[in-house]
This record gives structure tokens, C-alpha cells and sequence, in this order.
């Protein structure tokens, strides 16, 4: 939070001109924030989010402090070498959700791409490793078999339509460059190829899933280059920073969230209805080759 904040200041500070813009939309980014209750609002929306869902927040269990030490010293997952302590954390998490699996007698998915992660649940029976949330949503739909593979087929058969509405909505989904501070814009699609998809919900007429997409695409971008700037440790400025600017293309699988409508018997998909990235941006690297 202190970082966007001071972010936050610096753009009042330096787009101060913009004030002149009698807009109420452009205005309100000129008001100071407040630390405190821009926290207490945040916390709050939190314990909202946590309320509206069916979850449950689990206490430490103190038995599993030998068990975490006891991999520790001995190397077992999730410590690797090179960087045992970082992983202490993991390890307590893990240990307490097997804990409450012993306890309850049953079976927890845990869903993670980290290698300690994946390691110690292969090596549990009541721990099973699922790398993406997706993954776990389409092995819940397996219940609704033959529908789950009615549907599956029918979105096969569309992936052409479903591309093409991704490449219309593309350059319209938030962008952020990942690796410096700075802008990426102007984006031009040049090619989208769905690459396989998984259901995340089925309801009568309307199923929506995640679909992983190839795109190739070009992209303006504009960046802070600090090779020749100073900076003045007392005002906390760097001074001298030039803007570059280039053009990029860029050919990288993101994805994308897809709501689609059906006609009643599900035989035919109707349209698609929403598209959007998983996640709030598509993640942007200055310094990949165009081909990664």
C-alpha cells in the first residue's frame, strides 16, 4: 500500500497540470489520500470478501512445529537447497492444512505452481497438487458428465468464432509493463489461436470457461530510462530520466475468462458473450524476444 501511495503522490505532483481539466472524473485523482482509512478500506472490503464466501481460516496447529523442523534439518519437501529458511513459511502452511486433513479425515487440493508445493503434496496421500484454478474448476464438472463433454465438443468446434472475438477484444483488455515503469499502448492484434480450454461453470443456457490462447500481437510502449539519471537522496527524486519509447510485438499464451450462450438443448453455441483476461492485466516484458 505504500508503495501505490507514493506512486500515487508522484503522479499528483507531476500531472498537477491536468487540475485545469474542469472534469469531476479527472479531479478526484487530485485528492490526497489518506493513509489510515484508504487501510481500514481496504481491510474491510477484505473481511467482506471473506464473509460472502464458504471459507474457512485456519488456526497454526502448534503439534506441527517438530514436523516443520524435522524437514528442515532432514531436506525434505518444500526445503531445497540454497534457500532453506525462505521456506519456512510454505512449510507451516503446509503441514497445517495436512494437519486438518488427518484431523477431518479428508482430501485437500492445493493449488500452486511452486516446486516445494508440488513436491510435498506428491509425497502425502491426502495432499493433491493442482497447478492452476482452472485445472480444479474442470475436474469439478466431471460430475456433470455427459453434459461437461457435450459441451467441451461444441466449444472445440467453435475455437475459429471464439479466437476471432478474442482478437476484437483484445487491445481493449488492461496491459502493464512488468519490468519497468512505464506505458504500454496501441495495441494491434496480428494473430489468436485458442489452444485448448477448460469449463469453469455450467448453468442452462450459459457455461463459462478459461481458454488458453496464443496471441501475436504489436504494442506501443513507453518507459523511465534511468542509465544516466541521478538521484537526489534527500528529496527522494531521480533527476535526468529520459523516456524511451519503441514499438514491441510480442507472441505469448494468456488466459482468457469467456462467458458463451447456447440455445436451450445446448447443441449450439449462440455467441460468445463476455471476454476478459484472467487476472485485472495482460503482463507485459520489455526484454523478451518476439518469439517467446
Amino acid at each position: 500500500m505504500l508503495k501505490a501511495k507514493k506512486a500515487y503522490d508522484q503522479f499528483r505532483k507531476e500531472g498537477r497540470i491536468l487540475k485545469n481539466i474542469k472534469d469531476d472524473g479527472i479531479g478526484r485523482f487530485f485528492t490526497p489520500l489518506k493513509k489510515e482509512l484508504v487501510k481500514d478500506i481496504l481491510h474491510q472490503q477484505f473481511e467482506d470478501f471473506i464473509d460472502s464466501i464458504d471459507i474457512e481460516i485456519l488456526d497454526l496447529d502448534v503439534n506441527v512445529v517438530p514436523e516443520v523442523f524435522e524437514s528442515y534439518f532432514s531436506r525434505r519437501s518444500p526445503f531445497n537447497e540454497g534457500k532453506n529458511k525462505y521456506e519456512f513459511p510454505d512449510a507451516f502452511i503446509l503441514e497445517g492444512l495436512t494437519a486438518w486433513a488427518e484431523q477431518n479425515n479428508q482430501k485437500i487440493y492445493v493449488v500452486s505452481e511452486d516446486d516445494g508445493f508440488v513436491n510435498y503434496c506428491s509425497e502425502k496421500s491426502n495432499m493433491v497438487s493442482i497447478h492452476q484454478l482452472r485445472e480444479l474448476l474442470a475436474l469439478f464438472y466431471h460430475d456433470y458428465e455427459p453434459t461437461a463433454d457435450h459441451l467441451n465438443t461444441v466449444i472445440k468446434q467453435n475455437y475459429i468464432a471464439i479466437s476471432n472475438r478474442i482478437a476484437k477484444d483484445f487491445s481493449q483488455f488492461g496491459f502493464i509493463l512488468i519490468d519497468e515503469n512505464g506505458d504500454v499502448e496501441d495495441i494491434n492484434v496480428k494473430q489468436v489461436e485458442v489452444l485448448d480450454h477448460d469449463i469453469i461453470r455450467i448453468s442452462s443456457r450459459e457455461t463459462s470457461i478459461v481458454a488458453v490462447a496464443q496471441v501475436k500481437y504489436s504494442a506501443f510502449i513507453s518507459y523511465d530510462d534511468y542509465s544516466y539519471a541521478t538521484y537526489d537522496r534527500e528529496d527522494d527524486v531521480y533527476y535526468n530520466v529520459e523516456r524511451e519509447e519503441m514499438e514491441i510485438t510480442r507472441e505469448q499464451q494468456v488466459n482468457i475468462e469467456i462467458g458463451i450462450k447456447f440455445d436451450p438443448k445446448l447443441s449450439k453455441m449462440l455467441h460468445v458473450d463476455d471476454v476478459s483476461p484472467v487476472g485485472s492485466e495482460i503482463e507485459v516484458s520489455l526484454h523478451l524476444d518476439s518469439d517467446q
